[in-house]
């Protein structure tokens, strides 16, 4: 991961790791900006509540990847990766490029009822995209039993 870190708490279910020297800020509709003050590039993250059962949580998240994309103008050119971590975190990735040029990540990160869909918009992969990725990676869903 990173040589130093600190650990974010959102509100009171999602823990995350950014390098230290990075900040984040939150906008007036909840979303959240992850970067390097030096850097090129910005995850932006926005956190979503389910309502109802969404019966399987894979094909619930698949959809709203599915409807992001289609939204966003952009074309996804890398199949969508699916990882199921050991504590139940979903984690669905997509890659592409905007309309304009710009490449860009598509992660959907959901657990029980709570999902949060984060980008990056980038013009080339460098280490900035590594950490955004390990940001991503480091994301813990808690919630109490």
């Amino acid at each position: 991961m990173f040589k130093k870190y600190k650990t974010i708490q959102h509100s009171d279910y999602l823990t995350y790791s950014i390098p230290d020297t990075w900040v984040t800020d939150t906008d007036e509709n909840g979303t959240v900006a992850v970067y390097d003050k030096k850097g090129t590039g910005t995850l932006t993250m926005s956190f979503y509540s389910i309502d109802h059962d969404p019966g399987s949580l894979f094909s619930y998240v698949s959809t709203i990847q599915r409807r992001t994309e289609e939204q966003g103008e952009m074309e996804m050119n890398v199949v969508s990766l699916h990882h199921i971590s050991n504590d139940g975190k979903h984690t669905l990735t997509s890659e592409g490029k905007t309309k304009d040029g710009w490449l860009i990540t598509l992660w959907i990160i959901a657990k029980q009822r709570k999902f949060i869909v984060a980008t990056y918009l980038y013009k080339k992969k460098t280490k900035e995209h590594k950490a955004m990725v390990d940001i991503i990676n480091s994301m813990s869903l808690n919630f109490p039993n």
